[in-house]
């Protein structure tokens, strides 16, 4: 007997349903995947997007602040009302907000570079810090770190700009740092001086003129302690020998050209004398010299009619502006307290012509 095998056409249909289904069903969880994956891509992007435009929001925000805060700057001192004052640039699409502070106490420092290399200034670190928000809650903050420098004109005793001489006949104890951009001339049988003196040239113990060297120049050391000047740029013409004298005497405290001292320059707009700063306020001073000239930063600022000098404090004799804060004014008690005047009497130029006399020949 012999067996055959049977195969069924159904059988075959039933296994080519099954792989289709199972081809599909593999195309479509491809499919998905890959559009998941698009739209992750493409959400990835958006946010991208909108995070680099908040960042560019914020930084340009920062380079506003920037720009407004560069002639408040000048000064070295921001004050709180000019950081309220402070405003956000106008961007579309963001809210843009401003917050500015100070980080602890001004801090003393010596400017080591620069113009004003060698003065001492307040460095006050200021951070500014802006917030950008677009309104899908996309978000990002700059940090502005600011030092805003201050640098006193009057820390020193003696500011200089030419050859300085120092010729004292009464007794001097001088306090403060003196300085001339020119040479220096001490001669003296009683001066005292307590603080550094500096020159960028060369500091001769004797008169300008003429010669006349006297023992009495003395120039503290560190400790305090008057030491007598018995040395000179001439007497140690070697730089290294001026500073050996000037460190064994003073501690260093007399410093010249050997020390490699440059000029100083005072923080003035180009072509002010420092003379204006003390010089009364004129309605052509410009916003640079207002900023410096002592008369416009001053908040109580007095106009004396001189001819009404004698009675300073009748009613018109004294005007003045009102002082911010509320702070007060002298009133009529305390004005004559303060304010005297007394009309020196002239002679007229005629009689000065007829007294003059010849000025004394100068010793050679």
């Amino acid at each position: 007997m012999s067996l055959k095998r049977r195969t069924t056409i159904s059988g075959r249909w039933g296994f080519a349903l099954e792989a289709t289904l199972m081809l599909l069903i593999l195309l479509t969880v491809l499919i998905s995947a890959g559009l998941a994956a698009t739209m992750m891509v493409q959400r990835g992007a958006g946010v991208d997007y909108r995070g680099a435009r908040a960042t560019y929001a914020a930084e340009s925000g920062a380079d506003h602040v920037m720009s407004q805060l560069e002639g408040d700057i000048q000064d070295g001192a921001i004050s709180d009302a000019e950081l309220g004052a402070l405003t956000p640039p106008a961007i579309t699409g963001f809210n843009v907000t401003v917050n500015g502070a100070r980080i602890g106490a001004p801090v003393p420092k010596t400017i080591a570079s620069g113009p004003y290399t060698g003065l001492f200034g307040l460095n006050q670190q200021i951070d500014i810090t802006v917030h950008a928000e677009d309104p899908r809650a996309n978000r990002a903050d700059a940090v502005v770190s600011v030092n805003a420098q201050s640098i006193p004109l009057f820390q020193f005793g003696v500011f200089y700009e030419e050859d300085l001489e120092i010729h004292n006949g009464p007794p001097m104890t001088f306090a403060g740092w003196v300085h001339t951009n020119g040479n220096l001339y001490l001669s003296s049988d009683n001066s005292f001086y307590q603080d550094l003196i500096t020159t960028p040239g060369s500091v001769y113990w004797d008169r300008k003129a003429y010669s006349d060297r006297r023992n009495g120049v003395w120039i503290n050391n560190a400790g305090a302690v008057p030491v007598r000047l018995d040395f000179d740029s001439r007497s140690k013409p070697v730089p290294n020998d001026f500073r050996a004298a000037s460190q064994a005497s003073f501690d260093g405290r007399l410093m010249t050209s050997a020390h490699g001292v440059a000029p100083l320059r005072l923080p003035l707009p180009g072509g002010m004398p420092a003379t204006e700063l003390v010089a009364p306020r004129s309605g052509g001073d410009g916003a640079d010299v207002r900023k410096v000239k002592e008369s416009w930063l001053a908040d109580l600022h007095f106009t004396v009619d001189l001819n009404q000098l004698a009675a300073v404090c009748a009613p018109g004799a004294l005007q003045y502006l009102a002082r911010p804060n509320g702070r007060q004014v002298p009133d009529a008690l305390a004005c004559p307290l303060i304010f005297s005047g007394k009309p020196e009497k002239l002679t007229p130029e005629s009689e000065i012509l007829k007294s003059s006399k010849p000025l004394p020949a100068r010793k050679p």
